[in-house]
């Protein structure tokens, strides 16, 4: 972003204050080898652009990766 505004530097604050805030904090891996992937979609659910929004995420031994 060339000409960053206020407002991003307010989102920026919030994301280091989060990760700050949450330093402590850790996965927890378990023993195995077990890769499991969720996908969930809302097909047509964007009104204004007619698009699907999706998401996903993959579990490596438990954890998110």
């Amino acid at each position: 972003m060339a000409s960053p505004e206020i407002d991003h530097w307010r989102a920026a604050k919030g994301v280091l204050r989060f990760v700050l805030g949450t330093a402590a904090h850790g996965l927890l891996y378990q023993t195995g080898e077990r890769l499991v992937c969720a996908v969930d979609s809302d097909h047509g659910g964007c009104r204004d652009m007619r698009r699907s929004p999706t998401g996903w995420v993959f579990t490596w031994n438990g954890a998110a990766v």
